[in-house]
């Protein structure tokens, strides 16, 4: 991070588009969280997460609906972005004209089912801790 005293926005995605997926990505994020929390001009997180979509990849691989899947994979951001908005509670974030330095935390979700994908997220929540 100190190579990179600029920075302004941190943006997380999950699970990683390759695929791969990680038990330990929570942590992972907290000590991402800590460390970008001394950048004087930090200001974001994102965490973007992609549904899997329906239809012939999945069934190709033996899931024949989505809907479990993206339910977990949705409960599972939802703990990420309530564990980082928790650290960001607890972590000394610096101070901005007298009081605590405000964090946006937002989360998009990206469907590749969605009638129109390359407009952009399918949803998007955002919020300031």
């Amino acid at each position: 991070m100190a190579a990179c005293p600029r920075l302004t926005e941190l943006t997380v995605m999950y699970p990683h588009p390759d695929g791969a997926k990680s038990k330990a990505v929570p942590s992972e994020m907290l000590e991402l969280v800590n460390a970008c929390k001394a950048l004087p001009d930090f200001d974001t997180i994102q965490i973007v997460h992609f549904l899997p979509g329906t239809g012939d990849r999945l069934e190709a691989i033996g899931i024949p609906s989505a809907a479990p899947l993206n339910r977990t994979l949705r409960e599972e951001v939802k703990g990420m972005r309530d564990s980082v908005a928790d650290c960001l509670n607890k972590l000394e974030t610096g101070r901005q004209k007298g009081g605590r330095r405000k964090i946006t935390l937002r989360v998009i979700e990206l469907n590749p089912d969605h009638p129109r994908p390359h407009l952009g997220p399918v949803e998007v929540e955002e919020c300031e801790v």
